[in-house]
């Protein structure tokens, strides 16, 4: 007879069961239980931002794995991405949804070296306009990579962190120019970061991404246990994992029920912590604080795995987060200096312009703004919720957010 103890975590489930030997309960197909779509415009636009990363990828070549570059080589990059660039551009423009953008543990996803090498060609070119001095196409070229950058969002959390790097390096790259621009060039960064900003795919297909994401790792550990194959997790996961391991192998020994109830919660912990992170992404950083984590039981077998495969959007959610600030303080000064250059002074209050882009991710409340003639001061309270009265360090980060470049 197959196991014929009867541990204390498991007796509900023997006391339905019985001790006695039962056919092996079956174990299910996790990535079967989450279905997406393939129609529509969303779709196609997607698919011809996937198609301009790979094709990206082989235009860079050997470059591609490069950390480093060359004035010499990232001019011929420049020159041989400039085709897949501008498909990208276009097609970021169209609501890309980008699904199915999971992968199993261990994996990478297919694009990212492509999308990487896309927002790099980007970030040299808008250095290249400001060197010269040619802003209106440094200012173009800002605003096509923020919508690009953004649209990334769509995808797996992977896909939305690389998005969100791209995005502020174009905006670092635009940085030095702030105080010299035109005031119709201010203008068209303001509006066109504010259509970057109100195009910006909502996180419900992100998350779904990561819900897939989360279950293939379920899949993956019941695979390696149901094929004795445990031993790899190891190589690829640390020797942190070995009490984990160690649980599954014990499991053997257990009814089929039992075993099958293990997989059973360890997905169930997964679809916990996809709507933990669905909240907050819907929450701004006020909102979220002092939210409580899912109430899961302290000592899960499996919390070593989870640990692991569960928390992709804990980073998101902040780098998300600081990027939308950055990029509407970016917008709301481009707009105000704008209003300076023209009437020599600054508007007494952010009134009439909307207030998606007026508010702060952190608070939810309006920026801070305080105008003193044809100056200005325009900040977030930052990740610490407290107003600092604009007092910020060397990246304009912390206690306060403020805009890179200003005064420039």
């Amino acid at each position: 007879m197959e196991g014929v103890r009867c541990p204390i975590l498991f007796v509900f489930v023997l006391a339905v069961a019985g001790c006695s030997r039962a056919p092996d309960a079956p174990f299910p197909d996790w990535l079967g239980t989450v279905k997406t779509a393939h129609a529509g415009s969303s779709f196609e636009a997607s698919k011809t931002l996937l198609d301009a990363a790979l094709d990206a990828e082989r235009e860079a070549g050997d470059y591609l794995g490069r950390v480093s570059f060359t004035p010499a080589q990232k001019t011929l990059l420049i020159e041989r991405l400039r085709e897949p660039v501008n498909r990208a551009v276009r097609a970021s423009r169209e609501s890309p949804r980008l699904v199915d953008r999971s992968t199993a543990p261990f994996e990478t996803l297919e694009g990212q070296p492509g999308f990487r090498m896309i927002g790099r060609s980007l970030a040299w070119q808008i250095d290249r306009l400001v060197a010269t001095e040619e802003y209106g196409p440094a200012v173009h070229l800002a605003v096509d990579a923020t919508q690009f950058g953004f649209a990334l969002g769509s995808g797996s959390a992977s896909d939305a962190a690389l998005g969100l790097r791209i995005v502020d390096e174009a905006r670092l790259a635009l940085a030095p120019a702030l105080g010299k621009l035109s005031p119709r060039e201010l203008r068209e960064l303001g509006t066109g970061l504010e259509a970057a900003l109100r195009r910006r795919p909502a996180a419900s297909n992100l998350i779904e991404n990561e819900r897939r994401t989360m279950l293939a790792a379920v899949q993956t550990i019941q695979d390696a246990y149901r094929d004795r194959k445990l031993g790899r997790l190891i190589d690829e996961l640390g020797r942190d994992i070995e009490p984990a391991i160690d649980y599954l192998e014990n499991l053997r020994s257990e009814p089929s029920q039992v075993r099958a109830a293990y997989f059973e919660d360890f997905a169930a912990e997964a679809e916990a912590w996809v709507d933990h992170f669905a909240t907050s992404m819907r929450r701004n950083a006020r909102q979220r604080d002092g939210q409580p984590d899912p109430p899961l039981a302290e000592e899960r077998p499996w919390r070593r795995f989870s640990r692991h495969f569960f928390q992709t959007l804990a980073p998101l959610v902040l780098q998300r987060e600081e990027t939308v600030c950055r990029t509407r303080l970016l917008a709301l000064n481009a707009l105000i200096s704008a209003e300076v250059k023209v009437n020599g002074e600054a508007p007494g209050s952010l009134t009439g312009i909307s207030a998606d882009l007026t508010t702060d991710p952190y608070s939810g409340k309006q920026f801070l703004y305080r105008p003193e003639g044809s100056r200005f001061l325009l900040y977030s309270v930052g990740a610490d919720l407290r107003d600092d009265g604009g007092e910020t360090d060397e990246t304009h980060r912390t206690p306060d957010v403020r805009v890179e470049g200003e005064g420039l």
